[in-house]
């Protein structure tokens, strides 16, 4: 004859919460809109950065370091120094519609492209072109709102672009796919500080796959300012890593972002 088995009380007590538990983590996720005012209005008390920090680039296996001093002033513009023992050696300028490079003596403008590494932290709510989150993001390719940017779908929590996951122990928010899709761009925003953590995907089509993780913020007055390490994949292998070793909040001149010098 066979003995009928006894669930112990505590056992199956456990297993109901842990499924209560998994249902309220799945549905607590609002609308992607609530994330990006949050995290705009993050960016919107920090608009002038001044960032010192070191680049260590691989190339053919070697490692390349360099100085840089960033520089950020919302919406949309940012400049990058590249230095080598002091001496200004690379200006990149993203301001408006162009990019503006120099290196040894020569410049070149260009039409503007998007720049995950640095275009995240130089944005607002409102506006158009690169200093808009919305508009950066749909330059990036990261459509959060369904098939179509504007989908009305999106105002509602059965959004089939926005999914939850955790990464490097916090909680995010991931917009533009679901959790285990690698076929969309995305970005991985914390889902309690509103900061991005994470963007993955291609900036054209057939173009390489990137993976840009933004790590250990800096803080001003308790809040999340900057990443203190970034670093980027491109197809799965490290490219460059960059480490923050000082940051400072401050009125920064209009003409470092018109000119060179």
């Amino acid at each position: 004859m066979l003995k009928s088995r006894v669930i112990p009380l505590w056992i199956l007590t456990g297993v109901i919460l842990w499924l209560g538990f998994a249902c309220q983590a799945e549905a607590y996720i609002l609308p992607a809109r609530f994330y990006l005012a949050k995290y705009a209005r993050t960016r919107a008390s920090f608009r002038r950065l001044r960032i010192k920090q070191m680049t260590t680039s691989l190339v053919q296996g070697k490692k390349q370091k360099r100085e840089e001093v960033l520089y950020l002033q919302s919406p949309g513009n940012i400049r990058l120094e590249q230095r080598h023992k002091g001496r200004l050696v690379q200006v990149d300028i993203w301001a408006g519609k162009s990019w503006l490079h120099w290196k040894k003596g020569e410049a070149t403008r260009r039409r503007r492209r998007p720049n995950p590494r640095l275009d995240l932290f130089a944005v607002e709510s409102s506006g158009y072109g690169y200093g808009s989150i919305r508009s950066l993001l749909r330059r990036m390719r990261v459509f959060y709102r369904g098939s179509q940017t504007w989908d009305k779908s999106s105002d509602y929590r059965e959004q089939n672009r926005v999914g939850l996951t955790w990464f490097v122990g916090h909680p995010v928010v991931i917009l533009g796919a679901q959790r285990k899709d690698q076929k969309q761009n995305q970005l991985w925003l914390d889902k309690s500080r509103f900061v991005p953590l994470r963007f993955v995907g291609q900036l054209r089509k057939k173009g390489p796959i990137w993976d840009i993780r933004y790590l250990d913020y800096n803080k001003i007055g308790g809040r999340a300012v900057f990443p203190g390490r970034v670093e980027v994949y491109r197809n799965g292998k490290l490219t460059s890593r960059t480490l923050v070793y000082q940051i400072k909040q401050g009125s920064l001149p209009a003409h470092i972002f018109s000119r060179v010098r």
